[in-house]
């Protein structure tokens, strides 16, 4: 069989899994969109008899991969390729669309032709973070009293009106910044009345913006098909991670691995459902109430730390089985041999192993989604 990632060079989960299920003697192969329009080349073909399929060439490693034959597609990160400096800058835009359509065209085709985790429909729509809270609500899950605008007059009303509890403002895509070789996140803060009298910015950029949530503390919910992990994290213990635990190092944080409670199973259940996701990672939070509020899904979210934390969870060996024939109805059962993330580690150097995928492929400088508008 043949396991087909999309992904970037600096992802382990990527890496980790291409050497695991080598490990298991299935082939993986890993194909990397930024080496678009560099040393990586799509052909579609249909033939005279009515087959088609998309081939992937890769010039500079010799890689040439029929996607027709790839059993299951696991779409992790997709980057946009590099476009050379002697374009012109009315080009392009233009360059950068057609790839985006082609990429779609090939999710397309793997999504129906493989098994896709997850499809590339479901991928798109899951993006929407209203979306997710329109399906969380109706799946039971509690959620935070929400408003996405960019009207500095509605987020300045719902300031004050949220006064008693405060507000927090969190970015609707990953933001980041390079500066002077170091990156910069935008993590979830608590909104202050300076930042609603800045209406330049809100005008600029529709935000997220939510009632703050009372937490006695929050989680991190992993789901293969129908196999939980459910991570515990310890982020109310210090004001520095209060707000959004992202901003300290995932070794410096309290996780365990707790049992998921059945009525929580029953509505992640419903959403994966409803949203046609075989996959997610699910952020909550817990009140001192002990009611579970929803804040969002990440249908690829990082998961690989929260084994680094819990050695013995199974997270990645379940994954590995999951990934080997995902379905929804997946149920993890361990094998003889465990295969741990910590094992990855200790037979590979991962620095090196970085390295080298970084110098057999294009730098890129931004995550690339095909549900960008297209018009």
């Amino acid at each position: 069989m043949l396991v087909l990632i999309a992904s970037a060079p600096h992802d382990v989960h990527a890496m980790a899994t291409r050497w695991a299920l080598s490990r298991m003697n299935v082939n993986c192969e890993i194909i990397f969109t930024g080496d678009l329009t560099t040393q990586a080349k799509l052909d579609y073909v249909n033939n005279d008899d009515g087959d088609s399929t998309w081939i992937w060439k890769d010039v500079k490693l010799g890689q040439t991969i029929d996607l027709h034959k790839a059993d299951v597609f696991w779409n992790r990160r997709v980057v946009a390729p590099i476009i050379p400096e002697n374009v012109h800058e009315a080009d392009r835009l233009y360059v950068d669309r057609n790839f985006v359509v082609t990429w779609h065209a090939v999710e397309q085709f793997l999504s129906r032709n493989s098994i896709p985790v997850n499809h590339c429909i479901a991928k798109s729509e899951i993006s929407a973070k209203s979306y997710q809270l329109d399906i969380a609500r109706e799946c039971g899950l509690a959620i935070p009293r929400t408003l996405i605008s960019s009207d500095p007059d509605a987020v300045g009303k719902f300031f004050d009106e949220n006064k008693d509890t405060g507000t927090i403002m969190k970015s609707q895509v990953p933001m980041f910044w390079q500066v002077d070789g170091k990156f910069h996140s935008a993590y979830t803060t608590k909104l202050t009345k300076a930042d609603v009298e800045n209406s330049a910015a809100i005008d600029l950029c529709p935000m997220i913006f939510q009632q703050c949530i009372e937490k006695t503390c929050e989680y991190r919910l992993v789901v293969f098909g129908a196999s939980y992990w459910l991570f515990k994290i310890d982020s109310q213990s210090s004001s520095y991670t209060s707000t959004d635990w992202r901003v300290l190092d995932s070794g410096a944080l309290n996780i365990s691995l707790i049992e998921t409670p059945e009525k929580l199973r029953a509505s992640i259940r419903s959403f994966l459902e409803k949203s046609n996701l075989l996959m997610g990672i699910f952020d909550l939070a817990e009140t001192p109430d002990g009611e579970f509020v929803f804040f969002e899904v990440n249908e690829q979210g990082q998961f690989l730390f929260l084994e680094e934390a819990c050695k013995d969870s199974g997270l990645f060996d379940g994954f590995l089985h999951f990934v080997k024939n995902p379905s929804r109805d997946f149920v993890y059962t361990p094998n003889d041999e465990v295969i741990t993330y910590e094992l990855f580690l200790e037979n590979v150097d991962l620095e090196a192993m970085r390295k080298e995928e970084l110098s057999r492929h294009a730098k890129y400088n931004k995550e690339w989604t095909v549900n960008e508008q297209i018009a």
